[in-house]
């Protein structure tokens, strides 16, 4: 009689067939390249959705910063320089110069009075000069990073009027007051403005920043 095998049933076992194992990789290759449409899809509307993000914060950081500091703080939306949007927070100072008895770069309290208009358009080199009475303390650009390369930003009234310039200011006690000129009178904000994110190209899902009568900034459900 033949010795029984320590290992009886090593004999019957045996490894994949090569069939076996290119059908799982074509079986893989299928599943990834259906799944990458869908995967391409949440980058794009992740990234509009972080840049929403991030122009819902400088409306809050501007309203904190009025409080906080007790200056007037300016939020300037711009798609009239800038075609694919920009938004800017601005904080006013005193301007004059430090040799005058004032401090140049002082906080100033007041929407209405203080000299919002860029740096270049009042001929200075820059927007904290000696004559300037506002300085840019944040901004978004899209055009800026690549990541937002493809991102637009619009902004529309609540009866849904688009606007490409907008200048919502908050004065010390956190009020908001909007103008859609540049060196027109500020009033105070009696409407929901809308800021809507999106992809230049129309792909992903859009997203709306709501800036309320209140001054808090948030975006839609």
């Amino acid at each position: 009689m033949r010795p029984s095998s320590p290992h009886p049933h090593r004999a019957s076992r045996a490894g994949f067939s090569l069939l076996e194992v290119m059908t799982v990789v074509i079986v893989v290759g299928i599943l990834v390249t259906l799944g990458l449409p869908s995967i391409g899809y949440q980058l794009k509307s992740r990234r509009t959705n972080q840049a929403a993000h991030e122009v819902a914060m400088l409306y809050r950081r501007a309203r904190a910063m009025a409080l906080g500091r007790g200056a007037a703080t300016l939020v300037r939306f711009d798609a009239a320089n800038y075609p694919r949007g920009h938004v800017d927070v601005r904080e006013a100072i005193n301007g004059g110069s430090n040799t005058d008895g004032t401090c140049a770069t002082a906080p100033s309290t007041g929407c209405q009075s203080t000299d919002w208009r860029d740096s270049a358009a009042l001929g200075v080199p820059g927007v904290a000069d000696s004559v300037a009475h506002n300085r840019i303390v944040d901004k978004f650009d899209p055009a800026d990073l690549d990541v937002y390369s493809t991102v637009s930003l619009a902004f529309a009234q609540a009866a849904g009027t688009s606007r490409t310039f907008a200048d919502i200011c908050f004065t010390p006690l956190g009020r908001p007051y909007v103008r859609y000129v540049d060196t027109g009178a500020f009033a105070p904000l009696a409407e929901v403005p809308v800021i809507t994110v999106a992809r230049a190209d129309g792909v992903g899902f859009a997203r709306s920043v709501l800036v309320a009568p209140s001054g808090g900034a948030r975006l839609s459900l």
